[in-house]
């Protein structure tokens, strides 16, 4: 017969249990889950919730210590038991749920979710990608609220390919910065500029989203001579540089676009095993990725769907890939004219302006996956605007100056580029004002 042993071996794993709890709580804190994240930062929502799960961990932790060694030495010390419950195997399931249900505190998201908060990208024949038309909406991480609706390809809540008698029909072209990544439906600021036209009585405007993130004029070329040509629009405006910087620091004869521009070989978003759905329903298990990927500093797609850049940044700006952004826009504007469409440039509004430029580049804030320092980026934009309002005077095409009033309004940007959410309010209004003044010319 086995021997009996003390109940007090049993309070001991209490106090084991209760020390662990407190050790989860000391590691349950932003900081520590901040390492963990792919992207550094903390969801601000999860921060209150964190720190209150933290103090009754502390409280249950020390309760259980506590109330552990007053029982040890108390008359139940001296109890008899026979060892039948495997102790260790209930420290671990009490070690793992606690671990568990803290980080779902401050979940990672699965792959699904990523799928569904994310625009979905194809391979395309014409461009680096294209937006799956099939995707019909942008959904919030927690899959709750619908961000934005697509149709067709395009950041619309609905798309008639045919076009109505008397509508004026208007492509916005662009990258994220036209696509407006942080805004919600009818927030973008081409939409707020139709909304605008439609409030001062211009009811017959429709202008359609046609941003894809990370477009260059390359892309937006090959989209126009491939597609929209087919929905007869009266005009279609581009309003791109910041992409195109991406290959001004290095664009030559020996390093030529052609070559070195990055194209998505399969789509983004791909079936999900069985296996990998079940294994993501544990924290512990995205949290293990997560912190997997990061280790060996797996390359990762940029929001913009542009590769990783290099870290090495260069103040020089090739005069070569000025010479390919004018042939671009060359380009682009004759592609238009020959499909019977009247093509509209526009500068692209950004954070960087003169005033700035120094301070923002001293802060360290703001990276850019240009391969340019603040200073040659700055210098290379307006360099672009000059190219623009050039080329549209010498096509006698209209031009729109939307970065001379928009830029460097702080409050207004996330990042170098992208607005706040809601700050492209100002893009909004110039747009519907030039549009407004052109039209009336008509």
């Amino acid at each position: 017969m086995e021997d009996k042993k003390e109940f007090k071996f049993v309070l001991a794993y209490g106090v084991l249990l209760g020390g662990l709890t407190l050790v989860i709580a000391l590691l349950l804190n932003p900081a520590v889950l901040r390492t963990f994240s792919t992207d550094g930062e903390i969801d601000p929502s999860n921060v209150f919730r964190i720190y209150a799960t933290r103090k009754v961990l502390f409280i249950a932790g020390g309760l259980l210590m506590a109330l552990s060694l007053m029982a040890m030495k108390s008359f139940l010390g001296r109890l008899k038991i026979a060892p039948e419950k495997p102790l260790l195997i209930i420290t671990l399931v009490w070690l793992i749920t606690l671990i568990e249900l803290g980080l779902r505190l401050n979940p990672h998201y699965t792959t699904r979710e990523t799928y569904d908060s994310s625009p979905s990208y194809l391979p395309s024949p014409v461009s680096q990608h294209r937006l799956d038309p099939h995707q019909q909406a942008i959904l919030s991480r927690k899959g709750k609220d619908t961000i934005r609706n697509l149709a067709n390809g395009f950041s619309a809540s609905e798309f008639n390919i045919t076009k109505k008698e008397g509508e004026i029909r208007i492509f916005v072209l662009g990258g994220s910065h036209v696509f407006d990544l942080n805004a919600v439906n009818g927030s973008d600021w081409p939409s707020l500029a139709q909304k605008g036209l439609h409030a001062e009585g211009y009811e017959n405007i429709t202008i359609i989203n046609a941003g894809v993130p990370g477009w260059r004029t390359f892309d937006m070329i090959g989209r126009v001579m491939a597609e929209l040509h087919y929905y007869n629009p009266d005009y279609i405006i581009l309003c791109e540089t910041y992409n195109d910087l991406k290959y001004f620091s290095w664009a030559a004869s020996t390093a030529t676009p052609f070559h070195k521009l990055p194209k998505l070989g399969e789509p983004t978003h791909k079936e999900i095993s069985l296996l990998v759905r079940v294994l993501e329903k544990s924290q512990i298990y995205l949290y293990t990725r997560d912190a997997v990927l990061n280790f060996k500093s797996k390359p990762q797609l940029q929001q913009d769907q542009d590769y990783l850049y290099d870290t090495t940044f260069s103040n020089r700006i090739r005069p070569e890939a000025l010479e390919q952004f004018r042939i671009n826009i060359d380009v682009f504007i004759s592609a238009c004219l020959a499909a019977g469409i009247t093509p509209i440039v526009a500068t692209e509004p950004r954070l960087l302006t003169s005033e700035n430029v120094e301070a923002l580049s001293k802060s360290e804030k703001f990276t850019t996956s240009t391969g340019l320092t603040l200073s040659a980026l700055l210098q290379a934009s307006l360099k672009c605007d000059s190219i623009l309002a050039l080329e549209a005077s010498r096509f006698k095409v209209p031009f729109f100056d939307l970065a001379s009033t928009c830029s460097g309004q702080e409050t207004a940007f996330r990042d170098l580029i992208h607005y706040t959410k809601g700050g492209g309010e100002c893009a909004g209004d110039k747009l519907k004002d030039e549009l407004k003044a052109l039209l009336s010319l008509k």
